[in-house]
């Protein structure tokens, strides 16, 4: 009886791994091999979208610099990590939740980087200004009148606060708590016996500081490395015009002023009218001299997602050049960059895989 059993045992364990391998067989088949019509190569596709939108998502956030998007971030891809570990294995809906949650994850990283990359600038600027102004205050010989001295406490108290606010990376409270000091300062300079221009230059002053505010993302957007340079170079003397007025030059600031936002303006102007052709032919060259890059590393390597991301990244760049030879050339600049983004993130992956054997 004993060795009856024993023969069935044997007999059943074969017939049950072939069971196995004709059920799931296609499945996994179909995961690994992706592509296709069925459930696996759909859901392959979205993770592939997936990952081209996390390649961009890295790249905005990166150039941020924002800490609570950049956590924001990892929690997407390690969402991604999952979803692709999922599909391998055949855990289908699991996967399709999981890179889903990856994707809306990277949106809002996106959203947040966005958001504090501006603030965390102006909010930084600001808080600059008003400890520059409250240091030129209180070197000053003079003593003020009794309310004003009590304005210049509370404008020291206020920037305090705005300094540990910035370092803790809460823009939008630093930037209220800096502006509140400096206008509590300007109330006391005016209590002190400001001069009868200076109303007139801060004016000035804060038009020119609305315009910079409201150009900078634009011209990052665009890519434009000469209208950045006019920027950077009207921001530059826009911080000069101000220390000219904190140092009670009221005259030399007015022409800083102007001149900065005469060159705020040339610079908005540079990126709103038509892109150059030579321009954006250079990015196409810079893509195309990585996705060689790429190409080589992914080729030494057998991690599929790397070779799906350079997969995509060269159908980005045909659709590229044919949009550039369209004559559509922001479209070609949008479609190169997303083309280099995925190939740099393909050869990092290949890196990693190679580095893992």
């Amino acid at each position: 009886m004993k060795r009856l059993d024993a023969v069935r045992r044997a007999i059943r364990l074969p017939l049950m791994l072939l069971a196995a391998a004709l059920v799931l067989g296609p499945a996994i088949a179909r995961a690994q091999g992706g592509g296709g019509d069925g459930p696996g190569g759909r859901l392959e596709d979205a993770l592939l979208r997936t990952d081209e939108q996390l390649a961009r998502a890295e790249e905005i956030v990166d150039q941020s610099g924002s800490e609570r998007a950049h956590v924001l971030l990892q929690a997407a891809l390690r969402l991604q990590e999952g979803a692709w570990e999922r599909f391998h294995g055949n855990q289908l809906l699991i996967a399709a939740r999981r890179t889903q949650e990856a994707r809306e994850a990277g949106a809002r990283a996106v959203r947040l980087a966005r958001q504090d990359d501006g603030l965390r600038e102006r909010a930084t600027r600001e808080v600059e200004l008003a400890e520059r102004s409250l240091a030129q205050s209180q070197d000053s010989d003079f003593e003020p009148p009794p309310p004003a001295q009590r304005m210049l406490r509370e404008a020291a108290m206020l920037s305090e606060r705005a300094r540990l606010q910035l370092q803790e990376q809460r823009f939008e409270a630093a930037l209220r708590l800096a502006v509140s000091a400096r206008r509590m300062l300007r109330q006391a300079d005016a209590l002190s016996g400001g001069d009868r221009d200076r109303p007139r230059v801060l004016r000035e002053l804060e038009r020119t500081d609305h315009l910079i505010e409201r150009v900078e993302p634009v011209i990052g957007d665009s890519g434009d490395d000469a209208a950045a340079a006019l920027l950077e170079k009207g921001t530059n003397l826009q911080e000069r015009a101000w220390q000219s007025w904190e140092d009670g030059k009221a005259r030399l600031a007015f022409v800083e002023t102007r001149e900065a936002r005469s060159l705020a303006n040339r610079a908005h102007q540079q990126v709103s009218g038509p892109l150059d052709a030579a321009f954006v032919e250079a990015a196409l060259v810079r893509t195309e001299e990585r996705l060689e890059r790429a190409s080589e590393e992914v080729g030494g390597s057998d991690r599929p997602v790397a070779q799906a991301l350079l997969r995509r990244a060269q159908e980005r760049q045909r659709l590229a050049h044919d949009l550039f030879d369209a004559g559509d050339l922001r479209g070609a600049l949008a479609q190169t960059r997303i083309a280099g983004t995925l190939a740099a993130r393909a050869g990092q992956l290949a890196k990693e895989a190679g580095g893992e054997r």
